[in-house]
């Protein structure tokens, strides 16, 4: 634990966002209906992940990289918790090491190790085949997080959202928008060989869906849970790409699935 607390700790004077990379919303659109337990809730459900490229050279190990994304916490059983993230978070290329912080942007603000808690991968898609999807937990003793629920249905055009995202070394921002397009006609294909398909388009407020915005959740206040997981952005649509909840439900359950049948 410690051991992998410090990979976490040595790249803080080092970092520079990774994910979504820059992106031109459309101006205007309808403010959420004020929903102050649920925006509260969602702002403390979602952590910050990062990701370590830790080099192991004669006992000495070195950073040679990072990464950074956002998760949200929608399942909790005792002290393990479970959080719903981007599968590209999880590239080897970028980090073999992964922690989370749920003191915001801590790392700028030089946390000491019990702000800081290993993170284990439990499932993560194949992005290139358009899973962009993962599921990781952290056993968080003595801390009490709210759980974001899934929503029984995928988000509909107009419906108000909100998104809360730690992007460009900001602390957690809530943001709102609205849905602008479901199941885009057309395959979205990133920078990094991920594929997006039936992918939910978003208008959100200036600033979000940035670096480190990746895997964080967009939630409706009608729904009363989250409707999509934000893995990119599209400069041409001007709009935030999401998939819609019902590809992450089938996602956890298959594995959950998987899991059932190797105990039996």
């Amino acid at each position: 634990m410690k051991k992998v607390v410090c990979y976490c700790l040595v790249f803080i004077s080092f970092m520079f966002m990774f994910g979504c990379g820059n992106i031109v919303f459309l101006p205007g659109f309808s403010p959420l209906t004020p929903q102050i337990q649920l925006e509260k809730d969602l702002m403390s459900a979602t952590v910050v992940i990062y990701g370590v490229r830790v080099k192991d050279i004669q006992n000495k190990y070195e950073v040679e990289g990072y990464d950074v994304c956002t998760a949200t916490a929608f399942e909790r059983r005792g002290d393990d918790y479970f959080f719903v993230t981007a599968a590209h978070c999880f590239n080897p290329d970028y980090a073999n090491v992964w922690c989370l912080s749920l003191d915001e942007m801590a790392p700028l603000k030089k946390p000491d190790e019990k702000k800081l808690f290993t993170v284990t991968p439990l499932v993560v898609g194949n992005q290139y085949l358009g899973q962009d999807l993962a599921v990781v937990a952290s056993k968080l003793i003595g801390v009490n997080l709210p759980t974001m629920p899934l929503a029984s249905s995928d988000p509909t055009v107009g419906d108000n959202v909100i998104n809360v995202a730690a992007p460009k070394f900001r602390d957690k921002q809530l943001y709102r928008g609205v849905i602008k397009t479901t199941n885009f006609y057309r395959t979205i294909f990133s920078t990094r060989g991920a594929n997006w398909q039936s992918a939910t388009l978003i208008a959100l407020s200036e600033g979000s869906a940035q670096k480190g915005s990746s895997g964080s959740s967009v939630v409706s206040g009608s729904a009363g849970g989250i409707v999509a997981i934000l893995v990119g952005n599209s400069y041409w649509e001007k709009a935030a790409i999401t998939l819609p909840i019902s590809q992450f439900k089938k996602f956890w359950k298959d594995f959950l699935s998987d899991m059932d049948n190797c105990d039996s």
